[in-house]
C-alpha cells in the first residue's frame, strides 16, 4: 500500500519512476573560475531504516483532507438576495421559485452537478430547465433522459414550447436528432456512449428524471452504466423521489465522476396531504371519510378506531344500502363494490374533491371498475362536447377498422362520461388520449395501474387506493412506504389546492394498525445498487481500449460502499500498519524473511529489540546516502532482496510502532495480516462480480465468441443486440433464419420479445424446434458454467402465445382481428411488435456486420412488414 498523496518526509520521484535524492534550496551558482560548490548532505534521518537505531522518527506529516464529493446544501431557507446574486438567469420562470429551485439555479451557474430528491410535484423540473438553458447560452448541448417512452414523449413536447430547438430519441422515432437539446431514454444514452457517437463531445448537462429508477430490478444497471461512462467533462442534473440515502449516491456519483455533487432535499411537500379511510356505505358512514393523516404529519389512532367501529357496526347490522352486506376476507361481490364506489364517487363530488386518480394493481379490475359506474356521468355539456371534438380529432389518424376496436369503442364511451382508464393493456394512443385529457381536467375519475404514479406529471385533487395489497410478480404483500408515498404524492394539485386527500378504501377489513402506520409514515426504500454484468457489456469494454470490465465494475454504486470502508480504514501515517507498508519487506515475503531473521540475530544493527529484516540498498537509493554498515553487508545476506522504489528509504519506521521489535516481534504478524486484508479489499481480486465475469468469459470462449482475449465475428455480433444475445447469436450463425420468408422470420423472433407462461409449442414452423434447440444448448452450457438454472429453465422463458399473431399481422391482417385472435390485451400486443421491430434493425445491422446482405434485406422486409396502422401510429406528443 503506499499512500495516495507524496510523502514530504522523502525526495521527489525522478523520471524514471525511483526515488531521487531530496533537493535543498536553490544554490548560488559558481564563482568564475571557481569550483562547483559541494550540495548539502541530506540529513542522516532522512536514510534511517529499520536496520538502523532509529531512537524517535520525526513527526510524521499532517494528513491530506479527505475528498469531498458531496455536499448537502440548505434547501429550506430562501436565499437572501437571489435576484441580485444571479441579475441575468439563464432561464426566467414564470413563477418565483422555490428555495430549492433558486439554490439549485445557483449551483448551476456555478458548474456544479446537482442531486434534487425533492416531493412528487415540487417542481424538479424548473432545475432541469435551467439546465437546458444554460447549455443554450454556452452554445452546447444538454440530453434529457428518462426512464420510460411517454414521459419523454411528454418532456418532447414540453420543452419544445419552451426552447424550441428539441429533438427525440426513442429508438423508434428520432426527430430532430441535430438539436441542441435531445430528449431520450436512458437506454439510448448508454448506446450513444458505447458507440462513441459525435453528439457526446460537445455535451455539457445530462439531466436524469426518475434518477430513482436505479432501484429497478431490470433496468437499473442502466443508470449505473451510463454515469459510469459519461465523460468527466459532462455535469449532471439528477433528479430523484425523496430517498434516506441521497447523500451517500451522490458521493458515488461524485467519487465516480471526479466532481463534488451537490445535494438539495426538499423538506416537506408543496402541497400537504391528509390521509383518509372510507368504511363502505351504509347510511352512517356512505359520507364519512375518517382520518389517519392530518397535514402536519401526525398519525390518529382515534380515527382508526372510529373506522373498525363504524366497520363492525356495518357487519353487525347487514346494512343494505347500494347493496352491500358483511364484508368477508374475499371482499364484497361486484354488485356491492360497485355501490362502494357510487358512494365514494358522491361524496367526493359533493366536497368537491375531484378529479381523482384510483390506483388498482390489476388491469382487469381497472376495466370491471370502470365498466361498473355506466349509469354514472361526472361531465357537464360543454365538457362532453370538448371531449367528442378530442376523440375525433385524435382517432381520425387510424384507418376505419381501427376507430372501431372494441376497446377504442369503450374507452371513448367511458371519456364522454368523464371516466377513464390507464394501464399497460391500453392502446398507446389511446393512453395519450386519457393523459392529454386528464391534463385538461375533463377526466374526471381514472382507474390506473401503479405505471400511472412512475413520471408521467398528472396530479389530481384526490388519490384513491383500491387496496394497499399488490402482486409484485412472486406473491402479494402490502405497499412498501416508498411506492405508498410516490402514488399518494400525485394528490393536490400545486396552485390549485390548499390539501391533496388520499383515501384507502375498506371494502373489506380494515387493514391493521401497524400496516397502515409502517405503510404511511415508514422509511422509504434506499437506492440500492442492481448493476450486473451482460454479455454485451463484456463484448462491448473488452473492445474498448479506455475501460476494462474490471473498471466498471470497481466503479459500481454496489463497490461504492466497500471501497469506501476499505479507503477508511487505510493506514496513515503513524499508523503501524502504515509504517510496515513504508519498511523493507515486501508483505508476501516478510514472513519468511521473519522466520530467517530469528537465525541472524546478529546481523542486528543495533541494541537488542531494534533489529530489523536484513535488505539490501533499495532501489534508486544513491550510494554516498546509504548508511556505511550496509555497504559492507549486502553480500553477506544471500537471500535479502532490494525494496521496490517506495517511500521506505525516506520514511523512518520506528521500531517501537511493532511493538518494540521488529520483524520476529509480536505484532508483527498480526499487522502484516492487516495489511494484506487492506490490500487485497483494494484489489480486483475483491470484486464482487468477479467470479460471475470469469463464468461469463468463459461461455463466452466456449462458443468461440472470444479467442485469444480479442473479441471474434460471434462476440461483434452479440455486442449489437439488446435481447438474448447468445441465443440469437447462434440463430444468425447457425444459418437458422436465413432459408425462412420475412413472415416466418417475425413470427420465429415474437418468441424472444414475449414472455414464456408454459405455452406448447406452435404446429407448422419447424424453425421453432431448432430455436428449442439452440436455447436448450445455451443453458445447459450456463448451467455448466455456473450461470444459470438448467435447460428447461432458459426454454421455458420464451413465449409462444403470440407466434400465430404476429405471423397474421405481418401477413397483413387487420388489427381488429389480431385483436380477436390475441390472448392478451391489445396494448400489449402492440408492445410485442413494437419490440419486435426494434429487434429486426438489431439483427439487420448484425447480418450486415456477418457479411450476409441477403439476410440484411430480408430483416429489413421484415420490418416493413409489420410497422403500419395503429401499432405505429404517431405520439400525439409530437404532432
Amino acid at each position: 500500500w503506499r499512500p495516495s498523496t507524496p510523502s514530504t518526509w522523502g525526495g521527489a520521484r525522478s523520471p524514471g519512476g525511483a526515488l531521487a535524492r531530496p533537493r535543498g534550496p536553490p544554490q548560488p551558482p559558481p564563482p568564475r573560475g571557481g569550483p562547483a560548490p559541494r550540495p548539502p548532505r541530506a540529513a542522516p534521518t532522512a536514510w534511517r531504516s529499520c536496520w538502523e537505531e532509529a531512537g524517535t522518527p520525526p513527526a510524521p506529516p499532517p494528513e491530506p483532507p479527505e475528498e469531498v464529493w458531496a455536499e448537502m446544501v440548505d434547501a429550506a431557507s430562501p436565499v437572501e438576495g437571489f435576484e441580485q446574486l444571479l441579475p441575468d438567469p439563464a432561464h426566467k420562470w414564470p413563477f418565483r421559485p422555490d428555495p430549492f429551485q433558486q439554490r439549485a439555479a445557483l449551483c448551476l451557474e456555478r458548474g456544479h452537478s446537482v442531486l434534487v430528491a425533492a416531493h412528487t410535484s415540487a417542481g424538479k423540473t424548473a432545475v432541469a430547465e435551467y439546465a437546458i438553458a444554460l447549455a443554450r447560452r454556452h452554445m452546447t448541448r444538454s440530453v434529457y433522459t428518462s426512464p420510460i417512452k411517454a414521459l419523454s414523449n411528454q418532456k418532447f413536447r414540453d420543452f419544445r414550447e419552451t426552447f424550441g430547438d428539441v429533438g427525440l430519441l426513442t429508438g423508434d422515432v428520432q426527430l430532430r436528432p441535430e438539436a441542441a437539446c435531445l430528449v431520450m431514454t436512458t437506454e439510448i444514452l448508454r448506446s450513444m456512449l458505447y458507440n462513441g457517437s459525435d453528439a457526446i463531445r460537445d455535451l455539457e448537462w445530462v439531466i436524469f428524471d426518475e434518477v430513482h429508477y436505479v432501484n429497478d430490478d431490470e433496468r437499473g444497471v442502466v443508470w449505473e452504466e451510463v454515469l459510469i461512462l459519461l465523460p468527466e467533462h459532462v455535469k449532471l442534473v439528477l433528479l430523484s423521489a425523496t430517498v434516506p440515502n441521497a447523500l451517500e449516491f451522490a458521493q458515488w456519483v461524485g467519487r465516480t465522476k471526479r466532481r463534488c455533487v451537490r445535494v438539495l432535499s426538499t423538506p416537506r411537500r408543496p402541497v400537504p396531504l391528509e390521509h383518509f379511510l372510507f368504511t363502505g356505505n351504509s347510511s352512517r358512514t356512505r359520507h364519512q371519510l375518517f382520518q389517519l393523516l392530518g397535514p402536519g404529519g401526525a398519525f390518529s389512532t382515534q380515527g382508526y378506531y372510529a373506522a373498525v367501529e363504524a366497520k363492525k357496526e356495518q357487519s353487525s347490522k347487514h346494512a343494505q344500502s347500494f347493496g352491500a352486506r358483511q364484508p368477508t376476507m374475499a371482499g364484497p361481490n361486484p354488485g356491492q363494490e360497485r355501490g362502494v364506489w357510487l358512494a365514494l364517487l358522491e361524496t367526493l363530488r359533493e366536497r368537491e374533491l375531484l378529479p381523482a386518480v384510483t390506483f388498482t394493481f390489476s388491469r382487469g379490475r381497472c376495466e370491471d371498475q370502470a365498466a361498473a359506474l355506466g349509469s354514472l356521468d361526472l361531465l357537464s355539456g360543454p365538457e362532453r362536447g370538448q371531449v367528442r371534438q378530442f376523440l375525433t380529432r385524435c382517432l381520425a389518424r387510424l384507418r376505419g377498422s381501427d376507430r372501431r376496436l372494441p376497446q377504442v369503442l369503450q374507452l371513448s364511451e367511458l371519456l364522454q362520461r368523464g371516466i377513464g382508464v390507464h394501464h399497460g393493456g391500453v392502446l398507446p394512443l389511446l393512453k395519450e388520449v386519457v393523459e392529454m385529457l386528464f391534463s385538461q381536467g375533463l377526466v374526471k375519475v381514472l382507474f390506473a395501474t401503479e405505471t400511472f404514479a412512475m413520471g408521467v406529471n398528472m396530479p389530481a385533487r384526490t388519490v384513491v387506493f383500491d387496496s394497499i395489497r399488490k402482486h409484485d410478480g412472486n406473491s402479494f404483500r402490502d405497499l412498501l412506504p416508498g411506492e405508498y408515498t410516490q402514488m399518494s404524492g400525485r394528490a393536490g394539485r400545486r396552485g390549485l389546492d390548499a390539501t391533496g386527500t388520499v383515501i384507502i378504501l375498506c371494502k373489506g377489513p380494515v387493514p391493521e394498525l401497524s400496516d397502515l402506520h409502517r405503510m404511511m409514515l415508514g422509511r422509504p426504500s434506499p437506492l440500492q445498487s442492481r448493476f450486473r454484468l451482460t454479455y454485451p457489456m463484456i463484448l462491448l469494454l473488452l473492445r474498448a481500449p479506455a475501460l476494462r470490465p474490471h473498471d466498471l465494475m470497481r466503479r459500481s454504486f454496489a463497490e461504492f460502499p466497500l471501497r469506501r470502508d476499505a479507503t477508511v480504514r487505510a493506514p496513515r501515517p503513524g499508523d503501524p500498519v502504515w509504517a510496515l507498508g513504508t519498511s523493507w519487506c515486501p508483505p508476501r515475503r516478510a514472513r519468511a524473511w521473519a522466520r530467517r531473521c530469528r537465525s541472524w540475530r546478529g546481523w542486528r544493527g543495533g541494541p537488542a529489540g531494534r533489529g530489523g529484516c536484513p535488505c539490501s540498498r533499495p532501489w534508486g537509493c544513491p550510494r554516498a546516502g546509504t548508511p556505511r554498515r550496509w555497504r559492507r553487508r549486502p553480500s553477506c545476506a544471500p537471500w535479502a532482496r532490494p525494496c521496490a522504489a517506495s517511500a521506505a528509504c525516506t520514511a523512518p519506521a520506528s521500531p517501537s510502532r511493532y511493538g518494540g521489535g521488529g520483524a520476529g516481534a509480536p505484532g508483527w504478524e498480526g499487522l502484516l495480516e492487516q495489511l494484506e486484508e487492506l490490500q487485497f479489499q483494494l484489489s480486483d481480486q475483491s470484486l464482487l462480480l468477479l467470479p460471475e465475469y470469469h463464468q461469463r468469459l468463459e461461455v463466452l470462449s466456449e462458443l468461440g465468441y472470444i479467442a485469444g482475449g480479442a473479441v471474434a465475428l460471434g462476440g461483434r455480433v452479440a455486442a449489437l443486440l439488446s435481447t438474448e444475445q447468445l441465443v440469437l447469436t447462434e440463430l444468425l450463425l447457425g444459418n437458422v433464419l436465413a432459408p425462412l420468408r420475412p413472415d416466418e422470420s417475425v413470427a420465429l423472433l415474437s418468441c424472444l420479445v414475449t414472455p414464456g407462461r408454459g405455452e406448447p409449442l406452435p404446429e407448422g414452423l419447424p424453425a421453432l424446434e431448432r430455436l428449442r434447440a439452440v436455447a436448450a444448448r445455451v443453458g445447459r452450457l450456463e448451467q455448466q458454467h455456473g450461470l444459470g438454472p438448467g435447460p428447461d429453465d432458459f426454454v421455458a422463458q420464451f413465449g409462444f402465445s403470440l407466434v400465430q399473431v404476429v405471423y397474421e399481422w405481418a401477413r397483413g391482417m387487420p388489427f381488429a382481428d389480431i385483436a380477436r385472435l390475441a390472448p392478451v390485451q391489445e396494448g400489449t400486443v402492440v408492445r410485442a411488435i413494437q419490440r419486435l421491430e426494434e429487434l429486426l434493425r438489431e439483427l439487420r445491422q448484425a447480418a450486415r456486420v456477418v457479411g450476409d446482405p441477403a439476410l440484411a434485406a430480408k430483416m429489413e422486409a421484415a420490418a416493413a412488414m409489420i410497422k403500419r396502422d395503429i401499432v405505429f401510429a404517431a405520439s400525439l406528443y409530437t404532432q
